[in-house]
């Protein structure tokens, strides 16, 4: 698993890459998660990580998730929907479909239909 430095431009291929991790090495403890996931956390991303930690009364990897991209992104993973709907080209193509695959990745079920 790569290390995540808060740099907003790779947080969601980054979760997507925490995620595959648990799921090779099949990680299903909340706790277990949280702590794989700080120890590959440096600079602004694990000192927001600790604030966070410390806030937090209860800590569950959905609530983790919902807040990593609340900080680093702006956007609660519940919202990546509405936001991918409402997705329109103001620069380049290459800059739009960047931002079509960051947000479609994180919108898991969608049929090819939809996704066309």
């Amino acid at each position: 698993m790569l290390k995540f430095d808060g740099n907003k431009k790779y947080n969601v291929a980054w979760i997507n890459k925490v995620e595959e991790y648990f799921e090779i090495y099949d990680i299903n403890d909340d706790d277990e998660r949280l702590r794989h996931t700080s120890m590959k956390m440096e600079g602004e991303a694990y000192n927001l990580y600790m604030w966070w930690k410390k806030l937090t009364h209860s800590i569950s990897w959905r609530k983790f998730k919902d807040a990593f991209f609340k900080i680093f992104q702006g956007v609660k993973e519940e919202e990546f929907f509405s936001a991918l709907i409402k997705l329109r080209q103001k620069g380049s193509v290459d800059e739009y479909t960047q931002e079509w695959e960051t947000l479609v990745t994180r919108v898991p079920g969608l049929s090819k239909s939809c996704l066309i």
